[in-house]
């Protein structure tokens, strides 16, 4: 079984590596001889919901610094840290998609999503694994509580051991009319 710091010392090798290679892609072959692309991805839990995330959409995975608060933000927004000289805004999910507060622990963790420029630092409990999946694998799940909080986020799921891992990737997030225009909140 692999300790959490094996886990995160994986996900920041293969990081390395997305950003390194020109080409992201990789291949396995199927019965029907015909190869499909796989995606790499991070399981991970934020307050009690599983996801998803691309690697090629994250920017750091790591412990999570100390958290500034600022003040008159909704309270989805939990402040900002300072990441390699690089002010980083931080959500809480839990929070900005149900506006139930997450618990926040010594164990939690920093899941820094990108976009381009853009970049948003989300709260984790916890990495599971990192995971290679078809997109054939990728579904659409309607029935879930976060799909009908943000169908325009969670538009796709994996399903892994029955379990339900909803797809977090950046283009959706960071497109996502809340986070933009939080101020109208």
């Amino acid at each position: 079984m692999n300790t959490l710091s094996s886990i995160i010392e994986n996900i920041d090798s293969q990081l390395a590596t997305a950003r390194d290679s020109k080409d992201h892609s990789s291949y396995s072959p199927f019965l029907s001889g015909v190869q499909e692309q796989l995606r790499r991805y991070i399981q991970v839990t934020a307050g009690g919901l599983s996801l998803a995330v691309p690697i090629d959409d994250l920017y750091e995975v790591g412990h999570l610094p100390g958290i500034t608060t600022l003040p008159n933000l909704p309270a989805w927004i939990l402040g900002i840290v300072s990441l390699r000289e690089e002010i980083i805004s931080v959500v809480d999910l839990n929070n900005l998609f149900f506006s139930m507060k997450t618990d926040i622990k010594k164990s939690s963790r920093l899941v820094v999503l990108q976009k381009g420029q853009m970049k948003v630092g989300i709260v984790i409990d916890r990495i599971i694994a990192t995971i290679s999946r078809p997109d054939s694998d990728r579904t659409v799940v309607t029935n879930s509580l976060l799909h009908k909080a943000a169908p325009e986020v969670f538009q796709e799921s994996i399903v892994i051991d029955d379990e339900v891992f909803h797809l977090l990737e950046a283009r959706s997030f960071f497109a996502f009319d809340r986070l933009l225009n939080y101020y109208d909140a």
